[in-house]
Formats: C-alpha cells, sequence, structure tokens
C-alpha cells in the first residue's frame, strides 16, 4: 500500500519508505495536505493511526503560576 487517507484531515498520505522498512510491523506515511505522519500495521489488521511522540497530557510539568 503505497498512499492511504490520512486519519487527521482525510487528505493523501503517501508511505515513508525508509521508516517503513526500518520498522517490522508498521507502516509510516506522510500527509501531503497537513503533514501529519500517521502508522498502520504492515498486516493491515487495524485502521491508519496519527503518530504521537509527545508526553501524555498527564505527564507533563506543571509550573505555577
Amino acid at each position: 500500500m503505497e498512499s492511504i487517507e490520512c486519519p487527521a484531515c482525510l487528505g493523501t498520505a503517501k508511505r515513508m519508505p525508509v521508516l517503513s522498512y526500518i520498522n517490522r510491523t508498521d507502516d509510516f506515511y506522510l500527509c501531503e495536505t497537513c503533514s501529519q505522519v500517521s502508522m498502520a500495521p504492515k498486516d493491515a489488521s487495524a485502521a491508519p493511526a496519527r503518530l504521537n511522540v509527545g508526553p501524555l497530557r498527564a505527564q507533563t510539568a506543571r509550573t505555577a503560576v
């Protein structure tokens, strides 16, 4: 699968061949419209999902105001 529908904006996302080759379980896609990176299992067992690399909201540091 060389392209998918971006889950963020429903645009066309093209496969990132180098990153997809390195990962054994997932393929990675870059949206041409919104530049969001998405991932999908190589065996197509699940729908594409947005790649989230930031810390979870509960894990972010709190600062006093």
